[in-house]
């Protein structure tokens, strides 16, 4: 599978797994991340405003350049003269392959029924609906509730799907990873697998680093995966 990976030189303690995901990946491409904070962006005070206003939350610098960077892929894909079913895959470079050896072996062919597929999403927290659920040795297959996903740390879409995307985050409003923000639960045909294929390193956000009532997240958290696993095994 074709692979993008998102990454900066400047992200020194993350070389050592860039390095690893492109042994273990021969296709992958370096794609250069966008950093408002180390790169002239003239329109980056502009852009928190607009989002202010828009949501009533402004979006950080990195979630902007977060943004960018994946926004970039998606031009590239859209751009590419791959068929409408084949998919690629989306990295970042604190990306860690849980299973290198299914991944790269993954049948391809129980993916491309979908438009966007998340092979991890929200450090584990994604439920999939229990109508149409597939089962992989100890993974499932399925259609993933929106509302679980978050993620931009593995995942994988279509040409016409990169398209979509393009259009929806086209303006600064919220994070690229809210996808619940730019589509409803049927635009598009989404899967998913769990337990998580793609996971994160570990290592530091470079967008977020208040771990203030981390305890309190984790209670919320847990409320919210018993409320949406009720959601999925109903559904």
């Amino acid at each position: 599978m074709k692979t993008y990976l998102i990454y900066s030189k400047s992200e020194l303690s993350r070389q050592s797994n860039i390095e690893r995901l492109q042994m273990l990946l021969p296709e992958l491409e370096l794609v250069e991340a966008f950093y408002p904070n180390k790169q002239k962006t003239p329109f980056l005070k502009k852009a928190m405003a607009v989002s202010l206003q828009r949501t009533g939350a402004a979006l950080l610098a990195g979630e902007i350049g977060c943004l960018l960077s994946h926004r970039a892929i998606w031009r590239k894909i859209a751009a590419s003269d791959i068929d409408a079913a084949t998919h690629c895959l989306v990295l970042e470079s604190d990306s860690r392959l849980n299973n290198p050896d299914l991944l790269v072996n993954f049948d391809k062919g129980l993916i491309t029924p979908y438009d966007l597929f998340f092979w991890g999403a929200w450090d584990g927290h994604m439920q999939i609906f229990k109508n149409g659920r597939m089962s992989i040795n100890e993974y499932q297959i399925g259609t993933p509730f929106l509302k679980s996903i978050y993620c931009t740390y593995g995942y994988s879409l279509n040409k016409q799907t990169a398209k979509f995307l393009l259009k929806r985050t086209g303006k600064f409003n919220y994070p690229v990873d809210q996808y619940k923000r730019f589509m409803q639960q049927n635009d598009l045909k989404i899967g998913g697998i769990v337990p998580e294929l793609i996971s994160t390193t570990g290592d530091a956000s470079n967008i977020r680093t208040n771990r203030k009532w981390e305890w309190a997240n984790q209670l919320y958290l847990r409320l919210l995966d018993f409320k949406n696993y009720l959601i999925c095994y109903f559904k």
